[in-house]
């Protein structure tokens, strides 16, 4: 009875780490993706536009991203 519930609660909380595992790319892409936005602004607010290529392209790469572990089908 007791290696049942010692297996019972490794596989539980085995369920719980993938769980955490597979939310962390989404919440690191969500945070990359934000803080490229937040470039973005701060370099049209200081600069023309022209001159915000680059971080431009930072944020559309990173949303790209975002999209992409959204879609990932969850375990």
């Amino acid at each position: 009875m007791r290696i049942r519930f010692a297996v019972m609660a490794i596989m539980a909380g085995a369920g719980v780490l993938s769980a955490c595992v597979t939310q962390r790319p989404e919440q690191d892409a969500r945070r990359d993706y934000e803080r490229s936005i937040a470039d973005y602004e701060n370099c049209l607010a200081a600069n023309q536009m022209s001159t915000c290529e680059g971080e431009r392209r930072i944020m559309k790469a990173n949303k790209r991203a975002l999209s992409a572990t959204a879609r990932r089908p969850s375990r």
